[in-house]
Order: C-alpha cells, then sequence, then structure tokens
C-alpha cells in the first residue's frame, strides 16, 4: 500500500453559505486524506496543533488519517469561508504558530511516505521544509494557497520554485499571467473552480487545458485539497500529467460528496456544527 504524508496543520472553518452558518473540521489532511484513502492509499499527516482545532484531529482518525502532529498553546487555525454565487471569501480568524522543520521532518521520517504534500495555512513556512521533504519522498505536490496568505508579494516565489513535482495553484491565489513566473522542474496544475484546468510545464513548452470538475455539493470547501492529492497520487502511478489532471477531475466531485456525508455524521454525533469559533 502506497504512503502519504500531508504536512499541514488542521483548521477549524466557519462556513456561511445559503444563508446559514455553521463549523466543521478542516484542513488539507482531513479532505486530502480522505480522498487518498478511498483510492487505498496509507495516510499520515503533520502539523502543529491548537486547542481550538484538537477536534479537527479526531475527526481526521475517524476518516482513517493518522496524524502525527504536536500540540501547541495557540488557538490554531480557525478560518471563514463564505459562498456567494459561485466565489468564495476567505479570512483567518485565528493564526497558529511556525511550522518547526525538524519536529515535522522527524515525524516524516518515522513515516516512510512514498508521496507527500506540503500545505501550508498561511504562511507558517518559507522554504526550508519544502527543500528537506522534496528529497524525502519519490515525489511532492505542494499548495501554493498558505504561502500567498501570508501577503508578502513575490516573495514566495523564491521559495516554492524548484521544490516540488506538482504544484497547484488556484485563480485565488495567482493570477494567471504569474504562472511562467513558478518555472521548476516540476509540473504546474492551475485551477479556477468548476472552470478548465492548465497545466504548464517547463516555460510554456508544455501547456494543456483540461475539462474541470463538476459541482454535485453546496458546500466546495475542501475541493482542491481532494484534487490535489488525487492528481499527485495517480501521477506516481503513471508519470503522466494530463492522464492524472483527468483521473482526479473524474474523482474529486465524488470523493466531495463523500466526505461532506461523513462530516455531517461525525458532527451529528458530537452535536457540534452550529456555533461560531
Amino acid at each position: 500500500m502506497p504512503g502519504l504524508v500531508i504536512v499541514s496543520p488542521p483548521t477549524l472553518d466557519l462556513i456561511r453559505i445559503g444563508g446559514r452558518a455553521f463549523t466543521k473540521p478542516g484542513g488539507p489532511a482531513l479532505y486530502g486524506g480522505f480522498g487518498a484513502r478511498l483510492v487505498g492509499v496509507r495516510v499520515f499527516s503533520v502539523g502543529p496543533v491548537g486547542y481550538l482545532t484538537l477536534e479537527s484531529t479526531r475527526a481526521e482518525r475517524l476518516l482513517g488519517v493518522v496524524r502525527g502532529g504536536y500540540s501547541t498553546a495557540s488557538p490554531g487555525f480557525v478560518f471563514s469561508h463564505e459562498y456567494e454565487a459561485g466565489y468564495r471569501r476567505s479570512s483567518v480568524l485565528h493564526r497558529g504558530p511556525a511550522m518547526d522543520p525538524q519536529a515535522v521532518l522527524d515525524l516524516v521520517d518515522r513515516a516512510r511516505p512514498d508521496m507527500a504534500l506540503l500545505s501550508p495555512i498561511y504562511g507558517e513556512e518559507w522554504g526550508l521544509l519544502a527543500e528537506q521533504l522534496r528529497q524525502m519522498v519519490d515525489c511532492m505536490a505542494l499548495d501554493l494557497q498558505g504561502y500567498v496568505r501570508a501577503g508578502l508579494g513575490d516573495l514566495f516565489l523564491g521559495v516554492v520554485r524548484g521544490r516540488f513535482t506538482l504544484l497547484h495553484a488556484s485563480d485565488e491565489d495567482i493570477g494567471p499571467g504569474m504562472l511562467g513566473s513558478l518555472e521548476s522542474s516540476g509540473y504546474i496544475v492551475y485551477t479556477a473552480g468548476t472552470g478548465p484546468i492548465r497545466i504548464v510545464y517547463n516555460r510554456g513548452r508544455l501547456d494543456l487545458t483540461i475539462r474541470g470538475p463538476k459541482k454535485i455539493v453546496e458546500d466546495p470547501t475542501g475541493a482542491g485539497d481532494i484534487f490535489t492529492v488525487l492528481a499527485l497520487y495517480r501521477f506516481c502511478s503513471t508519470w503522466d500529467v494530463e492522464e492524472a489532471v483527468k483521473y482526479s477531475v473524474e474523482r474529486t466531485p465524488h470523493a466531495l460528496e463523500a466526505v461532506n456525508l461523513e462530516l455531517a455524521k461525525i458532527l451529528e454525533t458530537r452535536g457540534r456544527g452550529s456555533a461560531e469559533p
């Protein structure tokens, strides 16, 4: 069974959609890890846990994701995601600490994964961890959103360049005109909601456009995490990036529907899902 490590803190998400507001567990390890478990991948997550996000680690465990994180005195990462007319507005309500590179790498070394997804939440990693992690696995995906959220302009370009096999960037992170600035030896997969997906490689010598996924759920939180993990898994198996993205496009909506159903059961059991943080 292939192994995947997702290096990312858990989150608690406040969702506002369709006139409703509710909280639920979140984070790349929860969503991406669930997607990976559906295709038979062993999943291990690493990252700092706050006292407000401890419940999210329990949800990860119930979904089959083993967290090797470490507790901190901070509240952890709490986000607000507001959806309206197909667009999302996100803001951070509470921030967690920076990742401890040595603690993370020690935990990753024990897990001995084949693949890794590094997905910072809000600028808690600035290159050192990405560089070391890339040397420990056969292939690695990097999600751009946490680097961009930190608000340091174009400085994130030097942090991520050359440190990934696949990089996921969305139109919420950067405009399409910046894709050339992310040149590296890896593939860049650029998504825009349910719109067309671009795959860029080697200064545009490869520039493909693929149909995006269908929307089948009201709350799309976590779709990008599932998409990235499934694309990484397939790419590491076939080394065909176009086939990998099409594979993920086909499976992401159904995986998102399944994880939302499982989260609803978890929240119902624990009596959660209504109070704001």
